[in-house]
């Protein structure tokens, strides 16, 4: 659990930001505004309809191997970037990569593969079992339109 004190953007009060730990999901907590002025912040925004939201969909743009080679080529120039970044001779972000929680076959004690990777500027997200790899989901990530029930392209 990891508290910082912080002043407010809005009012300037000292108050304390909870960034993790069981607590700091709560709607009021936020690293940027007090409980108080969040509060009043969420109930202006609760009269906002939210017009657009991340979605996960299925994917049918690459196969199951054409999308792990793809995301093993990406992988090795982020591999690069790290290992320059350790040399010293560039400035770059540390290597970072997303990760899934697979599920487990309680029967079998198999866990499925889950990876994530970026390719061509887009997320994907790839799921499948070793006892079945010709049985596989690919999801990308989009915006979606929630006015218009539809996926924005190029948002």
């Amino acid at each position: 659990m990891t508290h910082r004190m912080t002043y407010c953007a809005h009012c300037g009060v000292h108050y304390a930001y909870q960034a993790s730990g069981h607590g700091c999901l709560h709607p009021l907590n936020d690293s940027k505004y007090c409980p108080n002025c969040m509060a009043v912040i969420k109930v202006a925004l609760d009269k906002v309809p939210k017009k657009v939201e991340k979605r996960w969909i299925p994917s049918t743009e690459y196969t199951k191997d054409q999308l792990l080679k793809l995301m093993d080529e990406s992988d090795a120039k982020l591999d690069w970037l790290h290992e320059e970044r350790q040399k010293g001779s560039i400035i770059a972000m540390p290597r970072l990569r997303r990760i899934g929680i697979p599920l487990i076959d309680t029967k079998t004690g198999e866990y499925q593969k889950t990876r994530y990777g970026t390719v061509n500027d887009k997320l994907y997200h790839i799921s499948w079992w070793d006892s079945k790899p010709d049985e596989y989901e690919i999801l990308t990530e989009v915006y979606w339109d929630l006015i218009n029930d539809k996926m924005l392209e190029n948002y």
